[in-house]
């Protein structure tokens, strides 16, 4: 948290997890810093090296790409830390509609190797769960709350009337 404070105070933006860009270590490029996949609770080592394995092979393209890819690389419990850190957010699918639908989603990629493209799509709901909630799970997967905190709902007022933050004051 120390150093995320200190990237803010530079105007260094740092992202969270995202699963086609982050690495073991932090990753930094252009657009600023983004956390790393080791940071995120549940995934060890071989769990990490495996996911990255996987997408060195090609980037993931989508929700049920990365679910068919991994699902002999990552339990129920990794999926769920990789959703609530941001991790799979790139596939700009609710949190709530990724977890309501990875067991179903793995069932269908199943039937989809025999059955091809006759298979039916399944329609993922855009529904979310309330942002407390999805604060608590962040803070569950990463040890800290990076991007739903509870000072986001201030943003605005603190825009408005121009008002500094306690992290740009001097020591």
């Amino acid at each position: 948290i120390k150093y995320i404070n200190e990237c803010k105070k530079e105007h260094i933006i740092v992202y969270g997890p995202n699963i086609n860009i982050s690495d073991k270590s932090f990753v930094y490029n252009d657009e600023g810093i983004y956390y790393s996949l080791l940071g995120i609770n549940n995934l060890g080592d071989v769990v990490v090296t495996n996911i990255i394995n996987e997408r060195n092979k090609g980037l993931f393209s989508n929700f049920e790409d990365f679910v068919f890819r991994t699902k002999d690389i990552i339990n129920k419990r990794q999926f769920s830390s990789l959703v609530f850190s941001g991790a799979l957010d790139v596939f700009k699918i609710s949190k709530k509609g990724m977890i309501d639908n990875y067991d179903l989603t793995l069932q269908r990629m199943e039937y989809k190797e025999s059955l091809g493209n006759k298979i039916i799509n399944n329609e993922i709901k855009d529904d979310e769960y309330p942002f407390y909630e999805i604060s608590e799970n962040e803070f569950e997967a990463l040890g800290f709350n990076l991007k739903y905190n509870a000072f986001i709902k201030y943003n605005q007022v603190r825009e408005k009337y121009k008002c500094e933050t306690l992290i740009n004051c001097s020591e």
